[in-house]
């Protein structure tokens, strides 16, 4: 998420290790992957409550490591994740209001829902389509809105699923060729208006952002295979760290020039 106005002049830029349990130890404490998201979401929101914009809502785009119940239930407020999911994710409606009347501890769940892939049968009137305008292109997707839904074990986060269909685009500019991408599906949290969940944005712009999720995938291979993260000898504990998140900070500095 952009955050370089407000704070300071200085855009700050923060990577928090995550070493497994069985690493050799360091002078960071052993954590995974999604406690250290959830660590630096925490302190985003933080630093925007400190510089008075506490109203501003944090886009959070994350992969499917990242698709974790303790993650989705220690979200701070305002804080919207998007995450990839499992194709077979199981998720459940919503219980109905009206499906306990009698005393009792009313249901978590409702209906179990289809699993994700599931929804790519459906028939071709409830696909819509959508063209996102990303670098300079239009990248036309077809995509359905589903839910709200829970997930097994998280009934009190409801979340809303968007299925993005497969797709074939024409790429190259010398020597065209066509590349297809796969199908794929994201949660994305459920925000509450007037008694109702709705998604927490427009469906053109979740779209846009999640074609630029790629963009992830794409920057991790360009550090390691181009600027050497992970690839510098050290000899301590404090040098295994500062190595990386000095890379890192100079490839993010770069791509900003």
């Amino acid at each position: 998420t952009p955050i370089q106005q407000g704070f300071s002049r200085a855009i700050p830029l923060r990577f928090l290790p995550a070493f497994p349990p069985k690493a050799v130890p360091s002078q960071a404490a052993s954590q995974r992957e999604w406690e250290a998201g959830l660590t630096f979401l925490r302190w985003v929101r933080a630093r925007l409550d400190t510089a008075g914009r506490s109203g501003q809502t944090i886009l959070a785009l994350a992969d499917g490591n990242f698709d974790v119940l303790e993650l989705w239930r220690g979200l701070p407020e305002r804080v919207v994740l998007v995450v990839r999911t499992a194709r077979n994710r199981a998720l459940y409606h919503l219980p109905r209001t009206d499906a306990h009347p009698g005393p009792g501890r009313p249901p978590s769940y409702g209906e179990p829902a289809k699993k994700p892939f599931e929804w790519l049968h459906a028939g071709l009137r409830n696909w819509t389509k959508e063209t996102v305008r990303v670098r300079g292109k239009d990248v036309q997707m077809r995509y359905q809105v589903l839910g709200p839904f829970v997930r097994a074990g998280l009934p009190e986060v409801p979340l809303f699923l968007i299925v993005v269909k497969g797709m074939h685009r024409l790429v190259g500019k010398q020597k065209k060729r066509y590349k297809h991408k796969g199908p794929s599906f994201y949660l994305v949290s459920a925000v509450q208006c007037n008694g109702r969940w709705q998604l927490p944005f427009s469906t053109s712009f979740l779209l846009a952002w999640l074609w630029q999720r790629w963009e992830i995938e794409v920057a991790h291979r360009e550090m390691k295979s181009g600027l050497g993260v992970g690839e510098m000898q050290c000899w301590n504990s404090r040098s295994a760290i500062l190595s990386e998140q000095w890379s890192v900070w100079m490839y993010a500095v770069l791509l900003l020039a």
